[in-house]
């Protein structure tokens, strides 16, 4: 077996004791990290340890491992593995590309002329050029049709108990997806369909759930290997007959390549369907002994795929196979080609947050300005976008633009620093800032600020630190909601504390009038709504609907929020909206017992059964 032609990263030794029990954190302290600690277990398939002893480390967060454990399946977040729950092992070293391995050794007997060879005959295994840095983010964004913030909207039959939400920011990824090529139909090839396309849309809204940016499927540039699904692809089969040499160099058998080269050294060169040469597969797969073997027999380094014009070096530099750019250099291989996406290796290396790669690219005078065709994307607002501060921080020392949305052609295209602030990631935050990065971009239409989005994604650490630039934290997005509108409707109380601390106006009204006080009521956070009120919130009522924030509350079944506004707001248990409705009526549409106890209190307290 050759060896990795890089060492892997130091794994943590598991604990042998038992842990100590560990103070309960707060549940609203776990929903202020939960998008970072998303991002970095199942957006960046970290180890449960190593996500405990980052949020540790730069985000002075820290709780046991049971505690995480019970809080992740709280939140439904699952990487349905058992990574995490077993002591890494020589099979974890090598990674999932042992996979391609086995199914090699199940594959029938491969025809070359005048030899019959059996895979399983060989040492199967050349080690791929294992990560040294972080895997790939694999995911997709799922956007759902929002309706208009502000008050609850009424029908022909009654009053919906819906509860709109603010819309979410959540720019799209583009990933290569990667996956054996075996299958019971025949080759597969490189590039083929399997429904999900290239997407360079920055669709910024979306609400339910909210932090949706490390779930989901790989949305991708150009599926490069498609995977299988129960052992059959979905992708169409190719026409042309499986060769040997594809599917040696796929499965990492380098024994089996150099039979294969020594019986027909013109192997070296056949071209799969869609033009996928053997030099591409072992580049894509980390496979720097095949790599090696085929060079040496003069293959053309800059072959691309027929569809995606992507070339070897584009595949190994995605899949963060270090040692297999630098060979690739070595030979020849351009070092800023461009994809049709106009995307070149330093983009897709700095998505993934592989330094070392984007540093190779730059010192070999890679740009770090390449664009996305669709979207105006560069490499420094995906790795802002992924939380890779080391890539950011190369690509900065490297004179990359802070601002590239001021160049861009597409007003839609969100800044690094916006990205870094939807995020919550500080560290990149502070680098922009040294660099000069606009802190109050507005983006497009929605004249979303980065404050906007770090206040609604209840990254209470980033709005601090913006507080502390003096930014405008009064700035409207376009439906005129403030920071402190969003930090209410979503009940993050520290953000709240720290926007009035600041002196946000309490009373700020978005353009149908709701306010904060009216916004939290009609979302049931009473710790909010007593904050707003003893900083001297107004209780009235939003325009042409009259309705007040007690009609909110009790509409949604919000009993203590009805209680403090009756008890200590003196609110009308009588008071009409602009429908005659009262919030007994508004209360009696529901079903449950808070419901019913909505309907006592209020009539213990004079509401009128019959109006």
């Amino acid at each position: 077996m050759a060896p990795s032609s890089h060492d892997n990263p130091s794994r943590p030794s598991r604990p042998t004791a038992r842990e100590t029990p560990a103070n309960p954190v707060p549940e609203e302290t776990w929903n202020t990290h939960r998008q970072t600690i998303q991002g970095l277990y199942k957006g960046q398939n970290m180890r449960l340890q190593d996500v405990m002893e980052t949020m540790e480390r730069d985000h002075a967060f820290k709780a046991s491992k049971a505690q995480y454990l019970k809080q992740l399946r709280h939140w439904g977040i699952s990487k349905n593995n058992k990574r995490d729950h077993h002591a890494p092992s020589a099979e974890d070293e090598l990674g999932d590309k042992r996979q391609c391995t086995r199914a090699a050794e199940d594959t029938p007997e491969l025809a070359v002329p005048a030899v019959n060879v059996n895979v399983s005959d060989f040492n199967p295994v050349v080690a791929s050029t294992s990560h040294s840095e972080p895997q790939p983010n694999i995911f997709t964004s799922e956007f759902d049709n929002m309706t208009q913030a502000g008050y609850v909207p009424t029908t022909e039959n009654g009053y919906s108990g819906s509860q709109p939400q603010m819309p979410m920011a959540d720019p799209q990824e583009y990933i290569v997806d990667l996956g054996p090529w075996m299958s019971q139909g025949g080759y597969i090839p490189p590039g083929a369909s399997s429904g999900t396309g290239f997407n360079l849309s920055n669709e910024l809204y979306t609400s339910n759930p909210m932090n949706i940016i490390a779930e989901g499927n790989a949305q991708s540039s150009q599926h490069a290997c498609p995977t299988l699904k129960g052992g059959v692809s979905s992708c169409p089969v190719s026409n042309k007959p499986r060769q040997a040499i594809h599917q040696a160099a796929q499965a990492g058998n380098l024994r089996g390549v150099e039979f294969l080269l020594k019986a027909k050294p013109q192997c070296a060169h056949i071209k799969g369907d869609g033009d996928v040469t053997p030099l591409l597969i072992a580049a894509q797969g980390g496979y720097l002994s095949i790599v090696e073997l085929l060079l040496s027999h003069n293959v053309d380094v800059q072959v691309p795929i027929t569809d995606s014009r992507r070339t070897p070096i584009h595949q190994a530099a995605q899949e963060g196979h270090f040692d297999v750019v630098k060979k690739l250099l070595e030979y020849g291989a351009d070092h800023d080609p461009r994809d049709k996406n106009g995307i070149s290796p330093l983009w897709s290396a700095a998505q993934q947050g592989y330094s070392k790669i984007v540093k190779l690219l730059l010192d070999k005078g890679a740009s770090t300005e390449t664009a996305s065709k669709d979207g105006e994307r560069r490499p420094i607002h995906q790795a802002a976008q992924n939380g890779h501060v080391e890539v950011v921080r190369v690509l900065l020392e490297a004179k990359a633009e802070s601002n590239p949305e001021e160049q861009s052609f597409n007003n839609e295209t969100p800044s690094p620093f916006l990205l870094a602030a939807q995020n919550g990631n500080v560290s990149i935050g502070w680098l922009l800032i040294k660099r000069g990065a606009n802190k109050e971009f507005a983006m497009g239409s929605s004249k979303r600020q980065p404050i906007h989005q770090a206040t609604q994604n209840g990254h209470a650490d980033f709005v601090r630190l913006l507080i502390e630039q003096s930014v405008n934290i009064e700035s409207r997005e376009e439906k005129g909601w403030t920071p402190l509108m969003m930090a209410a409707q979503e009940g993050y109380l520290e953000i709240v504390k720290d926007l009035l601390g600041a002196g946000a106006n309490v009373n700020a009204e978005e353009k149908d009038r709701a306010t904060a006080l009216w916004i939290a009521s009609q979302q049931g956070h009473i710790d909010v709504v007593r904050k707003l009120r003893e900083s001297g919130a107004k209780v009235i009522s939003a325009n042409g609907s009259k309705r007040r924030p007690i009609h909110q509350a009790a509409q949604n079944g919000h009993l203590n929020v009805v209680k403090y506004l009756v008890n200590e707001c003196e609110e009308d248990v009588n008071a009409e909206d602009n429908q005659k409705a009262t919030p007994l009526v508004l209360a009696s549409q529901g079903e449950g017992d808070m419901r019913v106890e909505i309907m006592e209190f209020l009539c213990e307290n004079g509401a009128k059964v019959i109006i």
